[in-house]
This record gives structure tokens, C-alpha cells and sequence, in this order.
């Protein structure tokens, strides 16, 4: 048989994949998905435990400030069985914006922490540490709050990821620690000097 006329080459070059290198494309498609897929899931976590410290620590310093700004005593209430933090006015505000009279007035709804991130603890002005129930703060119309340690964790890697956000005695600010094998400090009654 003699070469194959030309139009026949090109009908040959333009017939596309054959079977077997289109599943040879998938796998490598498929394991290069799973790699980057798995890798991700890794980071995950820690990101989840970054985001709601961060958000913790900006709601923290906002209801602060909401506090000033109003000059009026705002609540803010750690749920330690719910994983959640709001904050609140411990009087009641008609719709005119008048006080009524004792209760109750939302103002930063309840807050959920990032999936899987828990509140493990808060360690109170006097050194003492709850772990369950609701845990309130007072924040004055000048913006102080009592100093008080939050200990945020991830349920899944309880032991490696874990972060504490501080609401310091002095400065009154609210910051993450950044060293997470570092104490927390010994709060005291000094601490609200």
C-alpha cells in the first residue's frame, strides 16, 4: 500500500482525543484538584479560629466605642454554651428613643464564632474561670470595661488551636495574644486601677 493521500493525513490529525488520553487528562485534573483541595482543608481551621478572634476583638472595640459615643452603659454578654457574644443597653428605649425604664435593648445582635471555633473560657477580673453559662461586662459611658481573658478554640484540634483575646486592665483595649504558648496575665483588683 502506498502513503496515504493528503487528505486523508489531515482528516487524521483533526479527529481529537482518543479515550485513553482524555482519561489520562481527568486523572491528572482530578489529582491535582484533590491536592489542592486537601491542602486547603488544612488551612482551613486556623483561618476559622483567625476570623473570629478578629471579629471578636473589633466587635469589642466597637461596642466600646458605641458606648462613648452615646455616653451610656452598654452590656457585653459572652454565651459560652451557645458560642455566641452580643451586647446590649440595660434599659429599655421607646421607639422615640427614650428611656423607659429598666430591661432590655439590643444592640449588637447575637454573633456566631466561625464553624467548629468554641468559647473554651473567660477568665474574670478576680483570676476565677467559667466555662459555662452566660458571662457579662459592663462597658461605662467613658469606655472601660473590666480587664478579662476569652479563650477561643477549635473543637476539632483543641490542643494546637487555640487563642486568647485579651481586654487589657490598662490600655482597656482588646487585642489576640500573639504568642499562643504565652499566659494569660493575673488579673486582679489592681487590674481596674
Amino acid at each position: 500500500m502506498g502513503p496515504l493521500a493528503p487528505h486523508v493525513r489531515r482528516a487524521r490529525g483533526r479527529r481529537g482525543f482518543t479515550l485513553l488520553e482524555m482519561l489520562v487528562t481527568l486523572a491528572v485534573i482530578g489529582l491535582a484538584m484533590g491536592l489542592v483541595f486537601g491542602y486547603g482543608q488544612t488551612l482551613l481551621p486556623q483561618a476559622r479560629l483567625e476570623a473570629s478572634t478578629s471579629n471578636l476583638v473589633n466587635n469589642l472595640r466597637s461596642q466600646r466605642g458605641h458606648a462613648q459615643l452615646t455616653q451610656q452603659m452598654v452590656v457585653f454578654t459572652y454565651d459560652l454554651e451557645e458560642d455566641v457574644y452580643s451586647s446590649h443597653y440595660p434599659v429599655e428605649f421607646d421607639e422615640n428613643g427614650t428611656e423607659v425604664g429598666p430591661g432590655l435593648t439590643p444592640i449588637l445582635d447575637p454573633q456566631s464564632l466561625e464553624p467548629e471555633i468554641i468559647f473554651e473560657q473567660v477568665r474574670l477580673p478576680d483570676g476565677s474561670v467559667r466555662s459555662e453559662g452566660q458571662v457579662a461586662f459592663e462597658i461605662s459611658p467613658l469606655g472601660r470595661m473590666p480587664p478579662h481573658d476569652v479563650l477561643l478554640v477549635n473543637r476539632e484540634f483543641p490542643d494546637i488551636e487555640r487563642a486568647w483575646v485579651r481586654v487589657a486592665g490598662i490600655s482597656n483595649d482588646a487585642r489576640v495574644l500573639a504568642d499562643l504558648s504565652e499566659e494569660p496575665e493575673v488579673l486582679n483588683d489592681a487590674s481596674f486601677r
